[in-house]
């Protein structure tokens, strides 16, 4: 859940996280923000960063801006204020480059939040879930997260309600045969 890494990670990962949660950016848009791509009211994605090499976006589409919400508003703008000097948004200490996000997962987030951390994708396929599931139509989302077909965002981001359903029944299944299996063991 969002509202618990949010309530438990230290910045700067907090403010990574949800970054990357409510933006639908990918990891590497997300390490290639600058300070001069956010005015207040959108992310300008221009860049992504992969490893040390700053290029271009995944696609012609993906240069784009993305609206920002009051919550990543506030949070954007109280991260600005500890990091005042940084062309990045996102820096690394020692280098004052695009932080790597790998090593922030690593070390600063899984050691809190453990088992839930499903890497960075988790977080834009979380949001193309969600908003699906508010009633916003595919193409919508997949503009938001900058498709070029919303039958990409469909069929690879939103997660439908039959495959929740789906992994709900399996999980049912899981526990059914595990106490079988403990009931047989100990009748022997």
């Amino acid at each position: 859940d969002l509202e618990y890494f949010l309530a438990t990670l230290d910045e700067p990962a907090r403010t990574v996280v949800g970054t990357a949660a409510l933006s639908g950016l990918r990891e590497s848009e997300v390490r290639g923000l600058q300070w001069q791509d956010y005015d207040g009211e959108n992310l300008s994605v221009r860049r992504a960063v992969w490893r040390t090499d700053v290029d271009k976006t995944k696609t012609p589409e993906s240069d784009a801006e993305v609206p920002v919400i009051a919550l990543l508003r506030t949070m954007l703008d109280a991260h600005r204020k500890r990091n005042p000097d940084s062309t990045w948004i996102f820096a690394g200490e020692k280098k004052g480059f695009a932080l790597n996000l790998d090593n922030l997962a690593r070390r600063e987030i899984m050691p809190v939040v453990g088992e839930l951390w499903h890497g960075w994708h988790g977080w834009r396929r979380g949001l193309a879930t969600i908003l699906f599931d508010l009633g916003v139509d595919s193409e919508i989302v997949a503009k938001i997260l900058r498709h070029a077909d919303s039958a990409t965002t469909r069929r690879h981001y939103i997660k439908l309600e039959q495959q929740k359903q789906g992994r709900k029944a399996m999980r049912k299944l899981q526990t059914l045969v595990t106490k079988t299996v403990k009931t047989r063991k100990r009748k022997r």
